[in-house]
């Protein structure tokens, strides 16, 4: 009898250091927010890291014109050279100081990247090239100087991407000054027969038309005057150089023409293809840039053409897509 109650005991004690052990009520934290969310965010500041950094260089580039500048001035006269020598002692800290930011978008760029491909790392990689889905295609061409040692390679691409959009229904050229290639029937599509290619192709070996190198007012007149209802239409864009610094005026430009013709389309896009041509082009990184950000922000993509090859361009995962009614 004693021997059952000394079992009765010890599994009843048993019991009681079991509740009082093990712990009641916890669960494991909830998740936040998942990896595409994250991916999503950090390559958001890579896009914004990226912008400033080729901003930076672009200072860079033109404090390094300003201290060449007093430099020749201090050499070749003597009036107030010691002027010219305070402003290249200040021109010459201004730029380290530059060349120091720039340093720090590039460190700031690499670990933003780095945490997107240890996040990213098991998801596919998609890269693109541009879209062909658009039926009604209107090109508008840089034709300012600069665009004259890459035209060959111009008028070879116009003609391809003329010979081989595979549902093209219309099509129509303009300078980016808005001027037509043709200009018999202004205002409207060209039916894309062998007959109106060949012509448009012989018409552009030889087409010089008045550029500032701004695509602005072509994309306005091909917007304003081609765009009709229910047709699928993309405007593209080919230069080499863009002298203007102030982005964010001329995407707002896009966009109030954009919004001025919206519903008149289920599809609207904005592409753009880049030529090398540093020895002739002032600001080729600014064109780079500032096409990359048009085309993310129209649905588009933004091609740049080598000396070789085009090199395909990778585009984000969360890019805008375009609206549809």
């Amino acid at each position: 009898m004693v021997a059952f109650l000394d079992v009765i005991a010890c599994g009843f004690g048993a019991v009681v250091l079991i509740i009082l052990i093990v712990p009641v009520g916890e669960t494991s934290p909830k998740i936040e927010t998942t990896i595409f969310k994250k991916v999503h965010s950090l390559k958001e500041q890579i896009f914004v890291l990226e912008t400033d950094l080729a901003l930076a260089g672009v200072e860079i580039n033109a404090r390094k014109k300003n201290v060449a500048q007093f430099i020749l001035l201090a050499s070749t006269t003597a009036i107030d050279i010691q002027g010219s020598k305070q402003s290249i002692t200040k021109l010459e800290a201004d730029l380290k100081r530059v060349e120091s930011e720039s340093d720090r978008l590039s460190k700031e760029l690499a670990i933003k990247l780095t945490s997107v491909n240890v996040l990213d790392a098991d998801i596919s990689n998609f890269r693109y090239g541009i879209p062909v889905d658009s039926e009604y295609l209107a090109f508008v061409i840089d034709t300012s100087g600069s665009m004259q040692f890459v035209w060959p390679q111009v008028v070879e691409n116009v003609s391809a991407i003329l010979n081989e959009y595979p549902r093209l229904k219309g099509f129509r050229i303009l300078s980016d000054e808005g001027e037509f290639l043709t200009k018999d029937v202004s205002g409207d599509w060209l039916p894309p027969d062998r007959n109106n290619r060949d012509r448009a192709v012989r018409k552009l070996r030889d087409w010089s038309p008045y550029s500032n190198s701004s695509p602005v007012e072509g994309i306005a007149i091909a917007t304003e005057r081609l765009f009709k209802k229910n047709i699928n239409m993309a405007v593209l864009v080919l230069g080499d150089d863009y002298p203007g610094n102030d982005f964010d005026n001329f995407l707002a430009n896009v966009r109030e023409i954009r919004d001025r013709s919206a519903g008149l389309t289920n599809q609207f896009r904005i592409h753009a293809i880049g030529f090398s041509n540093e020895e002739h082009s002032s600001y080729p990184e600014r064109f780079s840039r500032l096409m990359q950000r048009l085309t993310f922000e129209n649905g588009g993509a933004y091609l740049h053409i080598t000396a070789n090859k085009p090199g395909r361009v990778e585009l984000s995962r969360g890019r805008i897509k375009p609206g549809s009614d």
